[in-house]
């Protein structure tokens, strides 16, 4: 028995009546189960209120095989549909479990048994292949997806939780799509994911598959570039956008995927400006074009939208939507309109994402291809539905498309991994052979500390009665000095606004090189070590190296003389209109 099977289920024991619960259960290196520690449950699958602090039974060696899981649980082992393959040992929600699995069956019913075979078929793979490329799960979602596709003309959601491979199972209708003539369409949430999916496609053997780039096409920015490993460690980028704008705009207006490339790469934000309002209504905007290009491929394409609760926007959109031919009243965002109204006319569209239904509006995109569109209400009339019946009523929704085979979710099982908190001080030293450094993480910290003190008390003393003077100078000529975008006057963002930020940046900037150190000796005992981090300061190098070039200082004076930098500039305001300006212009 796997660990997977019995931790956090309910069971009883070969010929007996009597519900247990496993609390926690004892494995060997392969997740083997040896120990069961276990409760009393009531037949109605009951457990009392403090059960986690109840005094447990265990049980051992040929007691475990008399073991008979009922079903029942915090969450329910997965098992899949897809055999020849390797499997993840994942678990679905014991909400979802029952209708997942029982879909799973009838999926197995109508490819003729073998699922791993029908995606094997319709990829042109052969067992090898999808062996070395997919686990077990990856197969089960992809044969889903193909299912939703070719039988029922309808789309699949997968809401499966990080770890799962949603990546491999993207790169696989990718690949899908690109078999049987069709145009595969990536949407995700920001450009960076791009070289993200090309790595995923490498990993399914089709690196060689093209991607036309959506964004930043007229600009070239580098955050749009795909980019990767070589053999020297080092980021090489593979593929660019177009930087041309008359060639851009030409493939646009023409609506058709250029010769040599194989698919589409874009991310929503790209259409958030196809509309804009105007004094005469609703008129084209700047990103029109795309819209217009996305639009004419749709009825030949799938589209992929990856990370989809990300379609709605920021806003939430309750009004009814409008017709650019009549000139009604633009509501809520542009993208979710044109991505909503992109996913009507798609020959096929998928959605991945672990938050698929975050907003009551996301769902009105599923609802267009999935069963949900049974209901035959409208799209306001669904979000206001949805927004009125909260949780319960999300609840319920999600329980039917499970059942109808389309929607899935899975997640790692982490039961029974132990965390360890290795703090950088005496105890850490003596209990895990890390540095004892607290004497010198407070004398930095506190160093450290006393400058932002300084730069903020500048910033009290100098900056802010010279913005109050602007302030007064504009009110004197009756200009109102409200901040706000449609008002005149001068704006500061304070230092005190950006402090958590700096002390977070500071707190990881003073742990690095000890982490780094841990990582390789881990490294060294043969383990294999992955670094998490809660900000990698991406968009704050990326600033200073457009400022200063690509050699630039790599220790927390750069944060500091930044924050430093801040206290002298300031926006005026005038006419609805920005304008950033410095006090040492």
């Amino acid at each position: 028995m796997k660990l997977i099977e019995i931790q956090q289920q309910f069971f009883r024991l070969k010929g007996q009546k009597t519900v247990y619960f496993c609390t926690e259960a004892e494995t060997d290196a392969c997740l083997n189960v040896k120990v069961v520690h276990y409760l009393r449950s009531n037949s109605k699958f009951e457990l009392p209120a403090d059960w986690q602090n109840a005094q447990t039974r265990t049980l051992r060696g040929d007691e475990i095989s008399k073991i008979e899981p009922t079903g029942e649980g915090l969450g329910m082992a997965y098992r899949p549909a897809a055999e020849h393959v390797n499997v993840l040992n994942t678990q679905t929600p014991d909400s979802m479990g029952n209708d997942i699995h029982n879909a799973l069956e009838k999926l197995k019913k109508a490819v003729g048994g073998d699922v791993t075979d029908f995606v094997c078929e319709r990829l042109q793979w052969s067992r090898e292949e999808i062996a070395e490329r997919l686990f077990a799960e990856q197969v089960d979602a992809v044969a889903l997806i193909l299912y939703n596709f070719e039988a029922r003309n309808q789309a699949m959601i997968i809401g499966d939780q990080t770890g799962i491979g949603k990546g491999r199972i993207a790169s696989s209708i990718i690949r899908y799509s690109k078999v049987h003539g069709l145009i595969p369409i990536y949407c995700t949430e920001n450009a960076g994911l791009f070289s993200d999916n090309y790595r995923d496609l490498c990993d399914i053997g089709c690196a060689d598959l093209v991607p036309f780039i959506v964004n930043s096409s007229a600009s070239g920015q580098t955050n749009a570039c795909i980019t990767t490993l070589d053999e020297n460690d080092e980021n090489v980028v593979v593929y660019r956008p177009i930087t041309d704008k008359k060639v851009i705009d030409k493939i646009f207006k023409s609506g058709k995927l250029p010769e040599g490339y194989d698919y589409i790469l874009t991310t929503y934000s790209q259409l958030k400006n196809a509309y804009k309002k105007t004094k005469n209504g609703v008129e084209q905007g700047d990103d029109f074009l795309k819209y217009q290009f996305l639009k004419e491929l749709a009825p030949k394409a799938t589209f992929i939208f990856d990370e989809s609760h990300n379609i709605s926007g920021s806003k939430v959109v309750v009004e009814e939507w409008w017709n650019p031919e009549s000139k009604a009243t633009l509501g809520g965002s542009n993208q979710f309109f044109c991505f909503n109204d992109l996913c009507k006319v798609a020959k096929n569209a998928v959605f991945l994402s672990a938050t698929f239904a975050k907003r009551p509006e996301n769902l009105v995109v599923y609802a267009n291809r999935t069963c949900i569109a049974e209901a035959g209400l409208r799209d306001a009339e669904l979000i206001q539905a949805i927004s009125d019946g909260g949780e319960a009523l999300q609840e319920v929704i999600s329980s039917d498309i499970v059942g109808e085979g389309q929607m899935i979710r899975r997640e790692s099982v982490y039961e029974g991994i132990k965390v360890n908190y290795i703090y950088l001080d005496k105890n850490g030293a003596a209990e895990f052979g890390t540095p004892d450094l607290e004497k010198q993480h407070r004398q930095t910290s506190d160093y450290i500390t006393g400058i932002i003190n300084d730069i903020n008390k500048f910033e009290q003393d100098y900056v802010m009665p010279i913005i109050d003077g602007m302030n007064e100078v504009g009110s004197e000529y009756g200009e109102s000095t409200k901040k706000t975008s449609n008002q005149t006057g001068a704006q500061h963002t304070p230092l005190f606004s950006k402090l958590f930020q700096i002390v977070n940046q500071l707190l990881f900037s003073i742990k690095a090189e000890a982490v780094a150190d841990h990582a390789v000796r881990r490294l060294q005992e043969g383990k294999k070590v992955v670094i998490g981090v809660s900000s990698t300061m991406e968009a704050f190098i990326e600033a200073i190296d457009d400022e200063k070039g690509d050699e630039i200082s790599c220790d927390f004076a750069l944060v500091l003389d930044k924050a430093l930098e801040n206290t002298l500039k300031y926006k005026t305001t005038g006419e609805g209109e920005f304008e950033e300006k410095s006090m040492i212009d």
